[in-house]
C-alpha cells in the first residue's frame, strides 16, 4: 500500500527481527508495529493508515499513534493473541536519557530508500536502535527480558565491522549502550567482544558505569514494586542537565502534563487508578512519607490473581 502512494517506510525493530529471521512467525510478542518515515511524508503515510482502517490515537514527542477503528483493549495478564495491534509513527529515533535527546535517525534511514517497506541499512544499525531504546527502558524502569533476548540473538550475528557502527558518528560517543550491554551480560552468555566493552567503558560517564554494573533487570523493570521518585538520575551528563531533571520532577512541563492526559486516556492499566489523578504537589509528598507500588506492577499482580481471588 506504501508503494502505490509512493511512500517509504522503515519497518522498526521486532519488524526487522522478523525480517532478517532472527524470530519464527509468533515467537516473539509485538503489541504494536514501528514504522520510520520522512518528516515530509508523515501526512501521507498517516493518511494512509487511516484508509486501512486506522484511527489517530494520540502524539507524543517519539511518535504519532494510531489504532484500529475496529477492536478493544484486551483486560488481563500478559500479551493476548486478540488485543488490536496498534502503528507508531516515528520521523526521529530518538530517546531521553532522562532529559536530553539522544538521536540516531541519520544511520537508521537507508541511503536509498525505496517506496514501501525498506529494511535498515545494516545489522549494526538495527543494533544501534535496539541499544537506544533498551537504554530508554533502563533509565526509565521499563525494560522487559525479551529486549534482552532480542539483544542476545542478533549479537550473534555480528561481526567487527557491525561494532564498529556505534562509532560511526563522531559527534555523538555511544555512552548509552554501556549500560544494556552490561545487563545483557549479566543474564546471558558473553555475546559482545571484549575490545567493544573496553570502549564503551570509556565513553560512558563513571556515575552511570558504576551504577550499570550493579543493575539487576528486576530494578530496571516493572518488576520493581516501589515507584521511584526519580528514575533515571544517574543518565544525566552534567550538573546543568541534573538540575533540568530534578526541575521537571518538581514541575512538569506542559508536554508532561499533555503526555500524562493521553496516557490515562489510551492505557488500560492506568484507569480507575486514583494515585495518577493527583496532582504532582501530592504525589512528591506522598512518595517523601511512605513507599508507593507502581501502578503498572500493581495492574499485572491484580490481574495474575483475579481468578485466584474470585468466589467458588
Amino acid at each position: 500500500a506504501a508503494r502505490s502512494v509512493g511512500v517509504a517506510l522503515v519497518g522498526l525493530k521486532g519488524t526487522a527481527l522478523h525480517r532478517l529471521g532472527v524470530y519464527l512467525p509468533g515467537d516473539r510478542p509485538m503489541a504494536d508495529i514501528d514504522l520510520l518515515v520522512e518528516p515530509e511524508d508523515a501526512p501521507a503515510a498517516a493518511a494512509l493508515l487511516c484508509e486501512l482502517g486506522y484511527v489517530a490515537s494520540f502524539e507524543q514527542w517519539k511518535h504519532q499513534a494510531f489504532k484500529p477503528q475496529q477492536g478493544e483493549a484486551v483486560a488481563g495478564l500478559g500479551e493476548h493473541r486478540d488485543a488490536p495491534i496498534n502503528i507508531e509513527l516515528h520521523t526521529r529515533i530518538q530517546e531521553r536519557l532522562p532529559v536530553s535527546s539522544v538521536e540516531i535517525t541519520a544511520r537508521i534511514r537507508p541511503e536509498r530508500p525505496q517506496p514501501g517497506l525498506n529494511p535498515y541499512p545494516s545489522i549494526g544499525a538495527l543494533m544501534c536502535h535496539l541499544l537506544l531504546h533498551a537504554a530508554g527502558g533502563i533509565c526509565h524502569r521499563t525494560i522487559r527480558l525479551m529486549h534482552l533476548h532480542d539483544l542476545a540473538l542478533l549479537a550473534t550475528r555480528m561481526g567487527p565491522r557491525d561494532w564498529e557502527q556505534l562509532w560511526e558518528d563522531t559527534s555523538i560517543p555511544p555512552w548509552w549502550a554501556l549500560p544494556p550491554l552490561l545487563l545483557l551480560q549479566r543474564y546471558y552468555r558473553a555475546v559482545v567482544p571484549p575490545a567493544v566493552m573496553a570502549r564503551l567503558h570509556a565513553d560512558c560517564p563513571a556515575l552511570l558505569r558504576m551504577r550499570a554494573a550493579r543493575q539487576t533487570l528486576t530494578a530496571a523493570s516493572c518488576s520493581n514494586l516501589w515507584l521511584s521518585a526519580l528514575p533515571g538520575i544517574e543518565w544525566p551528563r552534567s550538573l546543568d542537565e541534573a538540575r533540568q531533571y530534578l526541575h521537571s520532577r518538581v514541575v512538569p512541563s506542559a508536554e508532561s502534563r499533555k503526555e500524562r492526559a493521553d496516557m490515562l486516556q489510551t492505557q488500560l492499566w492506568l484507569q480507575d487508578q486514583p494515585w495518577v489523578r493527583h496532582t504532582q504537589a501530592r504525589r512528591l509528598v506522598t512518595r517523601l512519607t511512605r513507599p508507593v507500588p507502581r501502578t503498572d506492577m500493581m495492574y499485572v499482580v491484580r490481574a495474575a490473581l483475579d481468578g485466584y481471588l474470585q468466589p467458588a
